[in-house]
């Protein structure tokens, strides 16, 4: 073999090592890229699932919560057509007294006052355990309404829980608990009709 031939055999082999070269880096390039691709896909899947499982846990909370509020709303005799409701609605207001079953007139001489608790020995924890809030906390006489009743007030548009007592409230006599300086500047009314949701007959 001639150097003109030895040197085409080498140029040859040369080419073909390059050729070689090449091909396992872009068989590798193209390897690595497929990997890569499926690892993403396989994160993206993972994310994918993750929501998934969040959201059905938030479709059970929700449909749970829809269960309660719709046997809340049929303890008050209130039709449910699944549509959102007020809390009001859910309480019972926006429906009158007299034509929710629900409920029972205690009558209409009951005087009604305001305590908080700066008052000479009152505290913010009432006589069942429970933490005084405005708005909800009535002191009763538990002889007349069972603690735990829910009462209403049609004067003042309150819907308040049986859940403190006190000496001077007796018979049809409620305290209502405010915050300090919230208290009414008319302090006392009389002539309130009171209505309860509990088996109050009294």
């Amino acid at each position: 073999m001639n150097k003109k031939s030895r040197a085409i055999y080498a140029a040859g082999i040369l080419i073909a090592v390059l050729v070689g070269i090449g091909a396992a880096f872009v068989f590798g390039g193209i390897v690595y890229g497929d990997d890569t691709e499926l690892a993403d896909l396989e994160a993206k899947n993972l994310e994918l699932t993750t929501q998934i499982e969040r959201l059905e846990s938030e479709r059970r909370d929700l449909q749970d919560a829809h269960m309660k509020a719709k046997a809340r709303l049929q303890e008050f005799g209130i039709p449910f057509d699944g549509e959102l409701v007020t809390v009001g609605a859910i309480c019972g207001q926006g429906i009158a007294p007299e034509n929710n079953p629900a409920l029972t007139s205690l009558g209409s001489d009951w005087t009604v006052t305001f305590y908080t608790d700066a008052d000479p020995g009152v505290d913010r924890v009432t006589s069942t355990g429970a933490d005084v809030q405005e708005g909800l906390t009535v002191a009763v006489d538990p002889s007349v309404i069972p603690y735990g009743s829910e009462v209403y007030l049609p004067e003042l548009d309150m819907w308040l829980v049986a859940e403190d007592c006190g000496g001077a409230i007796k018979g049809h006599r409620l305290d209502v608990f405010v915050e300090v300086g919230h208290v009414p500047d008319y302090g006392v009314i009389r002539g309130v009709e009171v209505w309860v949701k509990s088996d109050v007959t009294r």
